[in-house]
């Protein structure tokens, strides 16, 4: 498969995955009250009632409509320590929407690659594929082009994104029989850099690239 056609599938399962995101009304049109809240808390981050919930025995592997779970909508978002109580109280962390998205994914896809990272650390699987064939770490890759490519995300934003990448990859490394000590040093070099300059980023970043491809 060229690397051109990769990139379409890419972007159609961006798009699509997206798509079903833009809607910002969960669908639980059967759901009781303690269900419907639960989405809802988690949708609005509000840690301390999405753990009430929890510990009042709401199931977090609830499904919408849509098949997506209290994890799948907590991993598209900012509070990192709401995927880590749901997945304490047993969310499914493996769990795929109608379009085969795992939490995973959904994580890599939006950005949020503290959130992959702590997916990963609990065992999310790498190699899960979507209804395009993608995987977790194809759209990890393209996070990263995207970082490369843009000239308005400045050095150090990108500095925090790729030092977040390393961590992601300091967990998936080792699952495809790779050592992390090349990346690993990388990281170091980079927490080094104070003011880093988009030249030094590029640099750390193409080399991360490769390790992606490989």
């Amino acid at each position: 498969m060229s690397s051109k056609h990769c990139l379409k599938k890419q972007r159609e399962s961006r798009r699509n995955r997206l798509a079903i995101f833009k809607s910002t009304n969960v669908c639980l049109t059967d759901f009781d009250r303690d269900n419907r809240a639960l989405f809802e808390a988690v949708n609005n981050q509000e840690y301390d009632k999405v753990l009430d919930l929890l510990q009042k025995g709401i199931d977090p592997c609830i499904a919408d409509e849509h098949q997506r779970t209290p994890i799948h909508i907590a991993s598209t978002k900012k509070n990192s320590a709401i995927v880590k109580i749901l997945i304490d109280f047993g969310a499914d962390i493996d769990a795929q929407d109608s379009l085969s998205n795992t939490p995973l994914h959904l994580a890599c896809v939006t950005g949020r690659l503290d959130v992959a990272s702590i997916l990963l650390k609990s065992g999310a699987n790498v190699f899960a594929l979507d209804n395009s064939g993608i995987t977790p770490m194809s759209l990890a890759l393209s996070r990263l082009q995207i970082i490369m490519k843009d000239r308005v995300i400045s050095s150090n934003t990108a500095k925090g994104e790729i030092i977040q990448l390393i961590i992601m990859l300091k967990e998936y490394l080792p699952r495809r029989n790779q050592s992390i000590a090349d990346v690993s040093s990388l990281c170091e070099q980079l927490e080094k850099l104070n003011e880093p300059s988009r030249e030094e980023v590029d640099a750390i970043s193409n080399i991360l690239l490769e390790k992606l491809q490989m």
